[in-house]
């Protein structure tokens, strides 16, 4: 009977760790925003995203290329549509925060 309860103690525990036992990230970029991964999701400022991605490109006129890192939940987001929002004065083309947020500019 002992055995029983050990086994049944052991299955309970492995369970709990598989399921309820996620590894949190807090990570801090280089522009002071402090972001968590939890469960493949990125939590910022109340907001979840499911994708954090590097855009890679060049600002009319730059010398070099950029790299903008942003959380998002449109993995379609392009390096125009990033740096537009920066470069623009119309608020029409500022990123939504609940879609798109950048996090670092490399």
């Amino acid at each position: 009977m002992k055995k029983y309860f050990a086994v049944i103690g052991v299955v309970c525990i492995f369970l709990l760790c598989l399921f309820g036992c996620s590894e949190i990230k807090t990570v801090t970029t280089d522009m002071g925003k402090t972001y968590t991964e939890k469960d493949g999701v990125y939590l910022l400022d109340n907001r979840e995203y499911k994708y954090k991605i590097e855009l890679t490109g060049r600002t009319p006129n730059a010398v070099k290329d950029a790299t903008f890192v942003v959380l998002t939940n449109n993995e379609e987001v392009t390096f125009d549509e990033v740096s537009w929002s920066i470069l623009s004065s119309s608020s029409n083309d500022f990123l939504n925060p609940d879609e798109t947020v950048i996090i670092d500019i490399k």
